[in-house]
């Protein structure tokens, strides 16, 4: 039975109101100054952090965050004004003096900024960042290369094949062959192992070659197998070189501390290099700050990961490589006002969101690689 209905049966036969006419009449008034608070406008602080929230071409917002935010207020039933800021300082700012009641973007939570604002349940997580710059180790790199670990694990590696299809060889042939393939273990041993070689390198100087059925049945396999074992070896050889070549101007992070290192201002990037003791030169965006990377003014880049490797993505740089160490750990999470009555609605809604699989086509299409 619908309010409206129970006003009409509240009128007695000449149309005057009864007891209960009034309290249906505040009931629906109620009623309805809610449907008109369930769809208030809400402002909106927005702060530019590509991939989660950008400019589109047409100057409408898009991103991760305002895919999610879309989602969230459809559910809450709010229409959004955004309030656009420049920095993660002034949407803390604003949300304090109430200039607006939410912010989204790339905020990252900590405890420091907990004390000022409330944050909703994270929504992405993440880690800072490490970008350096590749550079050319030169013929010193090279030479370091021939004195490498992984170079002379594939030669030891190799010579132990070559011995074990060497004295197989020599056990098969000694009795029939004795001439190429002495009876006497050392120098038999040793005439099995040079024909092993010659023949993986498909020298083969003929002097020496088995005559026996076993033999030659060895002989032709090695033949074929010697095409894959001397394959892989190349592929050793040419990988150890390739790594003493190309190398990074920074490998981990503890080099940090001996190299100039740049960041965003007022980012938790900067605050964790600050807290590590690392010098740092502060840009206003992780585009400038990329730039002075591929200049040289910088040895790395300490910033978001997924803002990184974002504004890689759009602007492809071979010269710049993210290392795959992640430094500190961080949560993505919208920010409210203290205290804001729709919070927990707004929560709901947004664990509905990150559980469904609109969210994941949007990590994908936006980020890549399921969304890391």
């Amino acid at each position: 039975m619908t309010l409206f209905t129970l006003l009409v049966r509240s009128l007695n036969s000449r149309g005057k109101p009864r007891a209960g006419y009034w309290i249906g009449l505040f009931a629906l008034l109620g009623c309805c100054s809610y449907s008109a608070l369930a769809t208030e406008i809400l402002r909106v602080g927005i702060k530019e952090a590509p991939p989660f929230t950008l400019r589109a071409e047409n100057g409408e917002w898009e991103g991760l965050s305002i895919a999610l935010w879309q989602q969230i207020s459809e559910d809450v039933g709010v229409t959004t004004e955004w309030v656009e800021v420049s920095s993660v300082s002034e949407l803390i700012h604003g949300l304090g003096t109430g200039d607006f009641s939410v912010a989204i973007g790339a905020m990252t939570v900590t405890a420091e900024r907990e004390e000022k604002i409330d944050f909703s349940h994270a929504f992405y997580s993440t880690g800072l960042g490490i970008a350096t710059r590749s550079i050319d180790g030169g013929i010193i790199s090279s030479i370091q290369s021939l004195f490498s670990r992984q170079l002379w694990s594939a030669v030891g590696i190799l010579a132990g094949i070559l011995l074990l299809v060497g004295i197989v060889m020599w056990m098969l042939e000694r009795k029939s062959n004795s001439k190429q393939f002495a009876p006497g273990a050392v120098k038999g041993i040793g005439d099995g192992f040079w024909w092993s070689a010659v023949t993986m390198t498909t020298v083969g100087y003929g002097d020496k070659a088995p005559i026996t059925f076993l033999g030659r049945g060895l002989a032709t396999v090695w033949m074929f197998v010697s095409v894959i074992t001397i394959s892989g070896f190349t592929a050793a050889i040419a990988s150890a070189v390739a790594v003493n070549q190309l190398t990074t101007a920074v490998s981990k992070p503890s080099d940090l501390l001996n190299v100039r290192v740049a960041t965003i201002q007022g980012s938790t990037s900067r605050d964790y290099l600050l807290s590590k003791n690392i010098q740092s030169l502060e840009y206003s965006a992780i585009d400038e700050a990329l730039e002075a990377l591929t200049q040289g003014e910088v040895a790395a880049v300490v910033y978001d990961l997924p803002l990184m490797k974002y504004e890689l993505r759009q602007r492809p740089n071979h010269a710049i490589e993210i290392l795959p160490q992640r430094l500190q750990p961080q949560q993505y999470a919208l920010a409210f006002s203290q205290e804001h009555p729709m919070r927990e609605q707004i929560n709901r809604a947004l664990l509905d969101a990150i559980e469904g699989s609109v969210w994941k086509r949007q990590l994908f299409h936006y980020l890549g690689d399921g969304g890391n």
